[in-house]
């Protein structure tokens, strides 16, 4: 918020926040501020009062990370699914 005067919706749990960005980049700090920063872009051309899943999902679809895990957009799936990927227990996990 400091830096752009954007924060996270309310409604975004951190954990799961954490949980998607680690399935977009396999915790690669680099591709994690890639992802953020396309987000934020979005976000601010919009005119946007926070951050929400539609523009990380709109960002990590314009720049997807070589360090994407899943064949899925991680923001556009359901938390259940989340834990699929995180406990292998998806059909398609890596």
């Amino acid at each position: 918020k400091d830096r752009c005067n954007i924060q996270a919706e309310a409604t975004i749990n951190p954990l799961e926040l954490s949980q998607r960005f680690y399935l977009a980049t396999s915790g690669n700090m680099d591709a994690i501020r890639g992802v953020l920063s396309e987000s934020i872009e979005i976000a601010l051309e919009e005119d946007a009062k926070a951050l929400s899943l539609k523009h990380l999902s709109q960002g990590f679809a314009f720049a997807p990370p070589p360090t994407v895990r899943i064949k899925e957009n991680p923001f556009e799936i359901s938390a259940k699914t989340i834990q699929s990927w995180l406990t292998g227990k998806s059909r398609n996990a890596p």
